[in-house]
């Protein structure tokens, strides 16, 4: 049984059971009402703790994170308010403050550098001492929606006046204490949603290009180990070489021809040597003649040079 269901069926016993007396009859529909008003705020939260355990953070290929963001959907939708506060602590919510210096999170290797993989980790951090205030806090949540779904009935005398007002009373703290951490958990969600929107903002942006496909950093910095320069100067090599050697200017012709984005004013270089230069991944010779320098140069790649 799920929990709506189970949850409905327990607002049903709790009528059952209580006997229609003229003088209690309102009481008793005002318990009934408090109780029902409880779980359906409950099944708000645990609809937000789980929309919350599923986007807190995704890793994958590219290629596949729309089907890893529907499995974990489908792992988390029957998991229990308990296993879903589980899954949060340590994880979502941390006890492991980031320095002020540094925000980057923890290392990570993809296992498969031949194809673009994506990480998203978002996080809560905490002082010890607020990490463990919040978690208790959770836990409670979870006894409290236990006690109303199972054993509301043995704790109180519903059959009695001063049964009723004390179930009344016990379901107004409990809602209170329900609603608080409704909005606790609406702060974590917005916070998450406008974390997200920044990301993809991000993602859209010439800088995110460049990151991604020149391996330029925000700063200007070229990591050329990650850069499609060096892997189409490689293309060009598998063209034009002529015993083991690639004419400079023909290269040139050809990233001009099919790949004009890729300029020396995005590379922060002055020539084409400068680039062959400072990716560290070829040979140069310049021949005698006449011309410029980069008309007479010819590159290779270095044998057994690691990008």
């Amino acid at each position: 049984m799920d929990a709506a269901k189970q949850e409905t069926t327990e607002l049903a016993v709790v009528a059952a059971v209580m006997p229609k007396s003229g003088s209690i009859d309102a009481l008793q529909r005002e318990v009934q009402r408090k109780l029902g008003r409880c779980m359906l705020r409950l099944q708000q939260y645990e609809s937000m703790i789980k929309k919350l355990a599923v986007n807190f953070q995704i890793a994958g290929p590219s290629t596949q994170l729309h089907d890893i963001q529907q499995k974990r959907e489908a792992a988390f939708a029957t998991q229990t308010l308990g296993g879903l506060v589980t899954a949060l602590s340590g994880t979502y919510l941390s006890p492991h403050p980031f320095p002020a210096d540094d925000a980057s999170g923890p290392e990570w290797e993809p296992p498969d550098s031949k194809q673009i993989w994506f990480r998203m980790d978002a996080r809560i951090s905490l002082d010890p001492g607020d990490y463990d205030r919040v978690v208790s806090g959770l836990r409670d949540l979870v006894s409290l929606r236990n006690r109303l779904a199972h054993h509301f009935i043995g704790m109180f005398d519903l059959g009695s006046e001063q049964g009723c007002l004390d179930a009344d009373a016990y379901l107004d703290e409990s809602h209170a204490q329900i609603d608080l951490r409704c909005i606790e958990a609406s702060g974590w969600l917005q916070s998450l949603d406008k974390g997200r929107q920044q990301m993809a903002a991000f993602m859209a942006s010439d800088t995110w290009s460049d990151l991604i496909i020149h391996g330029i950093e925000p700063d200007g910095t070229v990591n050329w180990g990650l850069s499609s320069m060096v892997e189409h100067l490689r293309k060009a090599e598998t063209v034009l070489a002529v015993d083991g050697w690639t004419p400079l200017a023909g290269m040139v012709e050809r990233m001009q021809a099919l790949h004009p984005e890729y300029t020396l004013e995005r590379y922060r270089c002055s020539s084409w040597r400068q680039v062959l230069n400072d990716c560290g991944q070829f040979e140069q010779r310049c021949v005698e003649g006449v011309g410029s320098k980069d008309s007479r140069t010819w590159f290779r790649s270095r044998t057994g040079k690691v990008a």
